[in-house]
């Protein structure tokens, strides 16, 4: 009796996570990948004196679900994209010619502390996923400001193109702000 209860619970496991996998339960890591920001998108400006990047993990060590939709689910690591948008907006600011360094007056703390993942339908066979992310910035005595940015793709096998495009325009969308500009430049 205990053989047959053991092997019909096996079974049903196996049909549960065969199941998952043919109706698209699959998972997906969106990773961000180091795409530059295109100078055309940045507004021009300088700063004479160095700047500190810190990283604001969220520390939540797992996985978080961005969307789900027909071939699967989409996650992402928070603090993944956190590094990606610091690594953006060092890239930026050293091709500026601006100094970064750790022991920097001047300090930005940067978090992604949103991202998430809308399906748009064009037809009934088109779809696009637009990936968004949420950059939020603090500095002089705790001024906090919010940026998003987001990109589109036809498939989901873009999507760590997408999410750094994403990163990228939320990055570029903080160095049009007169507020942080005027904080660099002081």
């Amino acid at each position: 009796m205990k053989q047959s209860y053991l092997i019909g619970l096996v079974l049903i496991v196996m049909q549960v996570v065969f199941s998952g996998y043919v109706l698209g339960a699959n998972y997906y890591l969106v990773i961000p990948d180091q795409h530059c920001l295109e100078d055309s998108r940045l507004p021009n400006f300088f700063a004479n004196n160095p700047v500190r990047l810190v990283a604001e993990h969220n520390n939540v060590p797992l996985p978080v679900r961005m969307c789900t939709i027909e071939s699967g689910v989409y996650h992402t690591k928070m603090d993944d994209l956190t590094d990606a948008a610091v690594a953006s907006l060092e890239d930026v600011l050293k091709r500026k010619n601006i100094s970064v360094t750790g022991d920097a007056k001047k300090i930005l703390y940067i978090s992604i502390t949103e991202a998430h993942c809308v399906i748009e339908r064009l037809s009934f066979s088109q779809s696009v996923l637009n990936f968004i992310v949420k950059l939020t910035v603090s500095f002089d005595d705790d001024i906090i400001k919010e940026f998003t940015g987001s990109h589109g793709t036809g498939s989901g096998m873009a999507a760590n193109s997408s999410i750094s495009d994403a990163i990228n325009y939320a990055v570029a969308e903080m160095l049009k702000d007169e507020e942080i500009i005027n904080y660099l430049q002081r």
